[in-house]
């Protein structure tokens, strides 16, 4: 059975000539990007949501209960991961699609996906245009396989062996760093330095997510507004998003240090949700935030440093533009100075403003 790839953001789960309610079983543990994959599923006429789940073993549970035509799935779930959720749902559910909609592009788990007997494969990034194509086409009984990974791999084929199983040797691309710094003496110049970066962001078509204070957060609000940033339609559309940078921190942080695999998970996610509000002709996210600065305001500049480490690795993967704010203030003696010089070094680009 062919793969199908369809680059037209425009069609509907009509074209899959389905004359009943098709039952949806939806298990996504982030929030947002789980309220996102609602909201395109409301645009289906055709699908009933009978289930918003965001654990792996609810999962399996849920799908044996409900037994759902169709399930979309993320890999990176609670409980159990969802490539094993799938293995358990072919045995209880053997009629039921599974779609995967998730963050991970890699040739060897999706390959693993379809070798499981998964009938769709999406990146999320791809899912704000390509999920109703890829439920219509799975639903049909063919199998759909999205942009981002039949992009960057180097060859696609479909032998059989032991079953259709799915090739896919993965080509190596480049992506710039773009991580920068800005060291601010006052709130002011702060808010100058990121409403004009989040604004040449939202003007060039991509989209921005935001976690700084409350306070710079209201400030820089207000100063987007004066440059002419429609507010309310670009956060309705998804293409600003603002955060608590709080919150978090409490999301990755471990002991006082961030955690990897946590830090991975919270923020791609953040960056894989506002991804889909994105069209073909764009495909970088500005992101401006605060949360190292926080933990060095703590006299945590050890954790300071480690994000700025992994916000380094994560910038080597995904088309995103950092820039991180950092209060002159907090820079004061001997031990801040090292800390200064070691954040700097993290950064592509530094300002004193």
């Amino acid at each position: 059975m062919a793969f199908t790839h369809t680059w037209n953001s425009r069609s509907s789960i009509g074209k899959a000539n389905i004359t009943l309610l098709t039952t949806v079983l939806l298990v996504e543990d982030n929030e947002l990007f789980r309220r996102l994959l609602s909201s395109l599923l409301q645009n289906a006429p055709d699908i009933q949501t009978v289930g918003r789940l965001s654990d792996g073993l609810e999962a399996v549970a849920q799908a044996k209960e409900l037994q759902p035509d169709l399930i979309l799935l993320d890999i990176g779930l609670p409980g159990i991961n969802g490539l094993e959720a799938a293995r358990r749902i072919r045995q209880v559910c053997p009629n039921t699609k599974i779609l995967f909609v998730t963050q991970e592009a890699s040739g060897d788990l999706v390959q693993e996906a379809f070798t499981i007997g998964a009938s769709g494969y999406v990146v999320k990034t791809d899912a704000g245009s390509e999920l109703l194509e890829a439920i219509g086409t799975v639903l049909r009984g063919e199998r759909f396989l999205s942009r981002t990974v039949a992009r960057e791999a180097g060859t696609l084929s479909s032998p059989k062996e032991n079953g259709i199983r799915s090739q896919i040797q993965r080509t190596t691309f480049e992506v710039p760093r773009l991580h920068e710094a800005v060291f601010y003496s006052d709130s002011v110049s702060f808010i100058s330095t990121i409403a004009h970066f989040v604004r040449s962001a939202i003007n060039a078509g991509d989209a921005a997510v935001i976690a700084v204070t409350k306070a710079h957060e209201e400030m820089l609000l207000q100063r987007l507004q004066c440059d002419g940033i429609d507010i309310a339609t670009v956060t309705q559309e998804g293409r600003m998003v603002c955060l608590d940078p709080t919150e978090v921190l409490s999301t990755f942080m471990v002991n006082g240090l961030p955690d990897r695999n946590r830090f991975m998970k919270a923020i791609k996610d953040v960056i894989m949700t506002a991804a889909t509000t994105l069209n073909a002709d764009h495909n970088c996210i500005a992101v401006c935030g605060e949360c190292a600065s926080i933990l060095l305001s703590q006299g945590n500049g050890r954790g300071a440093i480690r994000i700025e480490q992994l916000w380094n690795e994560l910038a080597a993967q995904y088309r995103i533009h950092g820039l991180c704010g950092y209060s002159l203030g907090n820079f004061r003696n001997e031990v801040s100075s090292h800390v200064y010089e070691s954040i700097s070094a993290e950064h592509s680009a530094v300002y004193s403003r």
